[in-house]
C-alpha cells in the first residue's frame, strides 16, 4: 500500500489550464443563476408549505381547566402548573420578621414530598393601564362638571371641579412624558409543579381526558398545600390561568418584542403565528458578492489573455 502511494505521489502534477478555470467559473455562475431561478419558482409556487410557529415550541399546548386555572401540557404525559407568588418587601421587615419568614419557608420546603422548581422573570412594567384609568377618571369628572352646570350649581363648586380637571390633566401630561420611554422593571416569582403520568400506576389504560383529570387533581392538591403555607406568611399566591401562562411564556420567548408589543395585541394580530423558511439575508449577500467577485476575476483574466495575444502578434 505504501509503495502504491509513493508511486502516485511521484507522478508529475498537471497544472490546470486557464481554459478549465474559466469553464469552472462559468459553471459556478450559471449554477448560481439557476438556483436563483429555482428560488423564484418556489416563491411563486402555490403549493409551498406554510409552517406554524407553534410547531417549533418546546411544549404542546396550554389547556384551560376552568376560568381561573390552566395547565401547560409539555408532552403526552407531562403537565406543568404555575403558582404566581406576590413579592414582599423583605428590606422593610424587622430582623425577627425576617427570621420567622425564612424559618417558615424552610419548613415548607422540608414538609413537601414532591419536587418543585422556582422561576423568576423580569419584565417591563406596563403603565398604559394606569394612564388609561387616570384618563377615564378625568373624563368622568368632566361629565360631572357638565351635569353641575346644567343643574345651575354655584360658581364656587364649578370652579373647584374645574381646578381638579386642570390639575389632573397637567399631572397626566407630566406622568406620561416621564414614563413613556422609561424602562421600569418588575420581578415575577413562580413555583412550578410537575405531574408525570405513569401507566403502571393504574389498572387500565387511561384516555386523554382521564390523564388530564388526574394531572389537574394532583397539581391542584399540591398547589393548595403551597398556597396555604405561603398565606400564613402574608405571601399571596395563586395558580395561573391560561391567559397568564400565555403572557409568561410570551415574555420568556420574546424578551425584546414583549416590551414593545403587548401579549394581548400580539395574540389578536397573530404576527408570529405563521412563518416560512428561507436563507438568512446575510448569507444571500455573501453569495452574491462571491458571484460578483468571480465575474470580475473572469473579466480580468480575459483582458490579460487578450493583451498577451496582442503582444505576441
Amino acid at each position: 500500500m505504501g509503495y502504491v502511494l509513493y508511486k502516485d505521489s511521484a507522478k508529475p502534477k498537471r497544472k490546470p489550464s486557464k481554459k478549465n478555470n474559466t469553464t469552472a467559473k462559468n459553471s459556478k455562475v450559471q449554477k448560481a443563476k439557476n438556483n436563483e431561478i429555482d428560488h423564484k419558482k418556489v416563491k411563486n409556487n402555490k403549493e409551498v408549505q406554510i409552517l406554524d410557529s407553534q410547531d417549533i415550541l418546546e411544549f404542546e399546548e396550554i389547556i384551560v381547566c376552568n376560568e381561573e386555572t390552566a395547565l401547560l401540557k409539555y408532552d403526552e404525559n407531562t403537565f406543568l402548573g404555575y403558582i404566581d407568588v406576590k413579592g414582599i418587601n423583605f428590606n422593610l421587615m424587622s430582623i425577627d420578621e425576617r427570621i420567622m419568614l425564612e424559618e417558615s419557608f424552610g419548613e415548607l420546603l422540608n414538609g413537601i414530598d414532591f419536587s418543585v422548581q422556582f422561576y423568576t422573570q423580569s419584565r417591563r412594567i406596563d403603565l398604559d393601564d394606569y394612564i388609561n384609568n387616570y384618563q377615564d377618571r378625568i373624563e368622568q369628572i368632566k361629565l360631572q362638571k357638565k351635569a353641575m352646570e346644567e343643574r345651575g350649581s354655584s360658581q364656587e363648586e364649578i370652579d373647584r371641579i374645574t381646578n381638579q380637571i386642570e390639575y389632573g390633566e397637567k399631572l397626566l401630561t407630566y406622568y406620561t412624558q416621564r414614563t413613556i420611554n422609561s424602562d421600569l422593571k418588575e420581578r415575577r416569582y413562580y413555583i412550578v409543579i410537575k405531574y408525570v403520568h405513569s401507566a403502571d400506576s393504574f389498572e387500565h389504560k387511561l384516555d386523554d381526558y382521564e390523564i388530564l383529570t388526574s394531572a389537574y387533581s394532583d397539581i391542584q392538591n399540591k398547589a393548595a398545600l403551597i398556597i396555604d403555607s405561603l398565606l400564613r406568611n402574608n405571601l399571596r399566591s395563586k395558580l395561573l390561568s391560561a391567559t397568564e401562562i400565555g403572557e409568561m411564556l410570551y415574555t420568556a420567548y420574546n424578551r425584546c418584542d414583549s416590551s414593545k408589543l403587548k401579549f394581548k395585541n400580539a395574540v389578536e394580530s397573530g404576527f408570529n403565528h405563521l412563518f416560512s423558511t428561507s436563507k438568512p439575508v446575510e448569507l444571500k449577500k455573501l453569495e452574491l458578492e462571491i458571484i460578483k467577485s468571480e465575474e470580475r476575476e473572469m473579466e480580468l483574466m480575459n483582458e490579460i489573455e487578450q493583451m498577451r495575444k496582442e503582444l505576441g502578434a
